[in-house]
This record gives structure tokens, sequence and C-alpha cells, in this order.
């Protein structure tokens, strides 16, 4: 007996036709997609049995040095788009050394401070959107430009305007003011 790619034949029954080949990247990608879900069971059992790890607190001051530097370049980027200015990432400066009055919240778990770096790491892979979003923010939250000085607007930019107020200190948010997670 022949084999049915030798052949060519279709009606074989020990076999296949080379015209059958059109089937296997779609039996390729079925079996990727098999295996990614495979894969996704695994971490989704590993988050759940696997124990937190003990030593994450020792991360918190890369965490805050790392929340200062966004801070600022959102800070000096808004004020520049404010002012009218181009926006240049290679110009903006900041202090990497956050000042001893920064403290932003220690993350309650490791799963928090996990998911803190995850916002830092996706402000970092597009800075420019966060940037501008955060200038329409300010500028909303300052009322029209035509309304209100510009100073108004400006003095709503200072570096310490989201961690100043009694909402890391426990007590309630200030009326109109929403805490905002890295972006």
């Amino acid at each position: 007996m022949t084999c049915a790619l030798e052949t060519g034949r279709k009606d074989t029954t020990d076999g296949f036709a080379i015209s059958d080949l059109w089937l296997l990247p779609f039996l390729l990608l079925a079996q990727m997609l098999a295996r990614f879900c495979q894969n996704l069971v695994q971490l989704k059992v590993m988050r759940r049995t696997r124990p937190m790890p003990k030593d994450w607190q020792c991360f918190y001051p890369g965490l805050r040095q790392s929340e200062w530097a966004v801070r600022r370049l959102c800070h000096e980027g808004a004020r520049r788009i404010i002012l009218g200015e181009d926006l240049d990432l290679n110009a903006l400066s900041y202090d990497p050394d956050p000042p001893e009055d920064f403290q932003p919240p220690m993350p309650h778990s490791a799963l928090a401070m996990h998911r803190r770096l995850e916002d830092i790491a996706r402000f970092h892979a597009d800075p420019e959107r966060f940037i501008r979003r955060h200038a329409e923010r300010v500028r909303r939250r300052a009322g029209d430009g035509d309304h209100r000085p510009q100073d108004a607007v400006l003095s709503l930019l200072s570096p310490f305007f989201f961690f100043s107020h009694a909402v890391f200190q426990g007590q309630a948010s200030p009326a109109g003011l929403r805490i905002r997670a890295p972006p």
C-alpha cells in the first residue's frame, strides 16, 4: 500500500493528502492557545497557593523614589503644557531624591506593592499620555482658563498636592478632592 502523500489521493484511510495541509496553521494555533490556557491556570493556582514573599517591605524605599519621579515628571510636564510650551520628555528634569515629607502610604500587602510597581511601569511605557491626562485634570479642577488666572492652575500643580492632604493620615478626603493612583 502506498502512502497518501506519494499518490496525492484524498480518499485514503491510512493518512492524509497534501491538500489537507491547509489545516496545519489552525492546528498549531489551537495547540498554542491550549498551552496558554494551561499556563494561565497554573499561574492562578500558584497565586492562590504560593505564600506571599516575606521581605516585600524592603522594596518600599525604591517604590517611594519611583513614585516621586512619576509625580515630578507629571508636575513639570503639566506645568509646561499649561504654560503653552511644548512637551519635550527629554528636557524634563527632577531631583531624584524625594524630600523627607513625601511619604506615600505603605502598601498593605505584596500584591498591593506589585500593583503599584506595575502602575509605575505603565507610566514609563507611555509617559506623554499620562502627563497630558494630568494636565487636563489640573485644568478641569481649576476651572476654565478664561475665568481664572493661570496662577490658580499652577498653584494646583504643587508637587505635594496629592500627598499633602489628610487622606494619608487616615482622615476623610476633603470635598472635591479625589486621590488618584499612579496613572
